[in-house]
């Protein structure tokens, strides 16, 4: 069963969160991914439970960087990678580069789940 069927997006422990970095969503035929947009951080939705306010403004200091890394939403703006980086531009007021799955918000998590596990093997 889906871990994730009956989770409720935004309480979803960091721990349990696909870890994007270690699979490439971009790559899979099984996520399908639009181009790069800009959108204000006030849109997006957390999945994820906690957010490291030290983290989050260690993000905001290096910002010209940090900024250019692109935010993974859903097709119903739930975040899915990048929660930091939108805590960070909240705080600075600034848009943020995202790219959109299109997929809602519980399947993406899934078929993120699914590639890193299909990475790890």
């Amino acid at each position: 069963m889906n871990k994730y069927a009956k989770a409720k997006l935004g309480e979803v422990p960091r721990s349990e969160m696909p870890q994007v970095g270690t699979c490439d969503a971009e790559e899979s035929d099984d996520i399908p991914t639009g181009k790069l947009e800009f959108v204000s951080p006030d849109k997006l939705k957390k999945t994820q439970e906690k957010i490291n306010k030290t983290k989050a403004r260690g993000i905001a200091n290096d910002w010209a960087n940090a900024g250019k890394e692109p935010v993974l939403i859903s097709r119903d703006n739930w975040i899915l990678d990048g929660h930091h980086r939108v805590e960070a531009a909240k705080t600075l007021g600034k848009l943020v580069r995202v790219v959109r799955v299109d997929l809602p918000g519980r399947k993406a998590l899934t078929k993120l789940q699914e590639l890193e596990e299909e990475m790890d093997s």
